[in-house]
């Protein structure tokens, strides 16, 4: 039996493969594609203000965050000369050398 959740996500889907190969806009579904594309060019500036907005607001955070000497991450103190706390820093390197041992597979 489908959950309802796979029953929408698959509903999404093809929705989004009709307006595609209508050419019409996959997001407002009332404009035309840009060719070549899937959203009209109202859309996607939209899109593309939103995400600079946001970024811009990230940027603001991690200056501000690195300024006062707190972890750009949690808030907590950075540890001197890092920009980072000593537990986000472990949590990176973790990252890192699980990372690297994936691509090394």
């Amino acid at each position: 039996m489908t959950s309802r959740k796979d029953y929408h996500r698959q509903y999404g889907i093809e929705r989004y493969q009709v307006y595609k190969r209508l050419g019409v806009c996959a997001q407002c579904r009332k404009r035309d594609a840009r060719p070549g594309m899937t959203t009209c060019r109202e859309c996607r500036d939209g899109v593309l203000s939103k995400s600079d907005s946001i970024l811009q607001a990230q940027r603001r955070r991690y200056h501000r965050r690195k300024d006062k000497g707190q972890c750009v991450r949690c808030k907590a103190p950075a540890l001197g000369g890092y920009s980072v706390c000593e537990k986000c820093r472990a949590v990176q390197a973790e990252y890192k050398r699980a990372a690297k041992k994936r691509r090394a597979a």
